[in-house]
């Protein structure tokens, strides 16, 4: 029902926050925070001071660099294939060649 409240509604960031709260309550809790930074770098200024903390903050979480924490992630077809996120959730996924 998260996922399908999140697709229905892509600029609502109200179901992301509340599949977050349920990720936390399902010992999920990196990718919680990493949804929740996610959502507050979007909503952000680049330049504000806080911004490269918070980015740095989101990156050591390692939702898709640490091998056997999210199966799928671990199953890239190369190193060439790039994965964007977009306020927590998959937005693209590209690959040269």
């Amino acid at each position: 029902p998260f996922l399908r409240m999140i697709a229905e509604n892509p600029e609502d960031d109200a179901p992301r926050l509340v599949f977050a709260d349920w990720l936390d309550e399902h010992e999920q809790p990196e990718r919680a925070e990493f949804i929740r930074l996610q959502i507050e770098l979007a909503r952000m200024d680049p330049l504000h001071e806080d911004y490269p903390a918070k980015t740095a903050q989101m990156r050591r979480l390692g939702i898709y660099t640490n091998k056997g924490k999210y199966p799928f992630f671990d199953y890239l077809p190369n190193k060439e294939l790039k994965i964007s996120f977009h306020r927590g959730f998959i937005d693209t996924i590209y690959g040269s060649g």
